[in-house]
C-alpha cells in the first residue's frame, strides 16, 4: 500500500540486473576477429565481460534486499498497528471502569 513505488523500483532493479548479467554472459560467446582489429575492441570486450555481470549481480542483490526490507517494514507496521489497537481497547475498558 505505502511502498508500491519502492517495490516497483526493486522489481525494475532486479529485471535490469538480470538483463545486464545476460548481456555480460553473452559477451563470453566466441567471436572471430581479424588480425587488424585494434586493441581497444578487445579491451572493450573484456570490460563488458567483467562489468555487466558484476553490475547485474549487484543490482539483483540490492533489489532483493530492498524487497526483504519492505516486507520486514510491513510486518513491523502491522504488528505496531495491532498493538496500538489492543492498547486503545484496554484504555477504553479502563475508562469505563
Amino acid at each position: 500500500m505505502y511502498y508500491e513505488a519502492t517495490k516497483k523500483i526493486s522489481y525494475f532493479m532486479i529485471l535490469v540486473g538480470i538483463l545486464l548479467a545476460a548481456i555480460g554472459l553473452w559477451e563470453f560467446a566466441p567471436r572471430s576477429y581479424s588480425s587488424e582489429t585494434p586493441d581497444s575492441v578487445f579491451m572493450l570486450s573484456i570490460a563488458k565481460r567483467v562489468a555487466f555481470p558484476s553490475l547485474g549481480l549487484m543490482l539483483n542483490v540490492l533489489g532483493f534486499i530492498f524487497l526483504k526490507l519492505i516486507r520486514e517494514i510491513q510486518i513491523e507496521n502491522e504488528t505496531i498497528r495491532n498493538e496500538l489497537s489492543n492498547l486503545t481497547k484496554q484504555i477504553g475498558e479502563i475508562r469505563r471502569n
